[in-house]
């Protein structure tokens, strides 16, 4: 990895190329889509749904990852994890398809996650493909955060208007405070960083860290301040999660909606 930049022009690029490939193989075979190619489906053990396509995409990404970038490790939803990842260099967290029921149903709140994890558990570099919804996030530490080109600011309120927070899964009570609509995760994430919300609270449930990874540098490269229920900065070990809460929202704003969680 460059001292100076995180990834090289040409590693960024190979990388966004590869992302959209994935994606867009995903969005052929997605039931709303025009093509609607065959997959299968099967229910993991931990009882959620996985496709013939979630495997494919991971076995894409897997093979050239593995290829360009031998001395990284890579953490994915679909493979055991490694017994030396902690020896890697750096470590790509990977979800090949986040949204699968979404996906199944003909949803579009689908996309391929994919974020570059170092040592200090820290995420220094992130895609986000939703390639149904035709949003292309991508992020680097101190450099900014992007969709479709357009640089992404999280503005800075005074304080939380109504309807102006995603709670996902329970966890504040003031209901005039709350925004209406039920979203997934990664389609909050959206909505904050596109300013259709303000601020993001989400109780961890079943999520594991390849739902958030990619996710949690956007925000940060945005302007904004993700943390867990403490306060504390959220850093990735390859391990589930030990926290009870995501929450984000601009500085201004951050402390406020630490104090409403229960």
């Amino acid at each position: 990895m460059s001292q100076n930049r995180v990834l090289s022009s040409s590693e960024r690029e190979f990388l966004f190329k590869l992302v959209r490939q994935a994606g867009d193989f995903a969005l052929s075979h997605w039931p709303g889509g025009e093509e609607r190619r065959p997959f299968h489906v099967k229910v993991k053990s931990d009882g959620s749904p996985v496709t013939s396509v979630d495997i494919a995409v991971n076995e894409m990404l897997q093979g050239e990852l593995t290829q360009c970038f031998p001395r990284y490790g890579l953490y994915s939803e679909e493979l055991p994890i490694s017994e030396d990842i902690s020896e890697a260099e750096a470590v790509w967290v990977l979800d090949p398809i986040d949204g699968t029921q979404n996906f199944i149903d003909g949803n579009r709140e689908f996309g391929v996650l994919l974020g570059l994890v170092v040592p200090s558990g820290e995420v220094v570099f992130a895609i986000a493909y939703f390639p149904a919804l035709e949003m292309f996030f991508w992020a680097a530490k101190g450099e900014g955060a992007f969709c479709n080109e357009k640089r992404l600011k999280i503005t800075s309120p005074k304080t939380l208007e109504p309807g102006s927070i995603y709670v996902r899964n329970g966890g504040i009570e003031k209901a005039e405070l709350i925004y209406e609509k039920e979203l997934g995760t990664a389609h909050g994430f959206y909505f904050l960083l596109t300013g259709e919300v303000d601020a993001l609270t989400i109780r961890i449930t079943q999520h594991q860290e390849w739902d958030i990874c990619p996710l949690v540098l956007l925000v940060k490269e945005s302007g904004a301040l993700i943390t867990d229920e403490s306060g504390a900065e959220v850093v990735f070990h390859f391990a589930p999660l030990h926290i009870r809460y995501l929450v984000a929202a601009h500085h201004s704003i951050h402390s406020d909606l630490l104090a409403l969680l229960e």
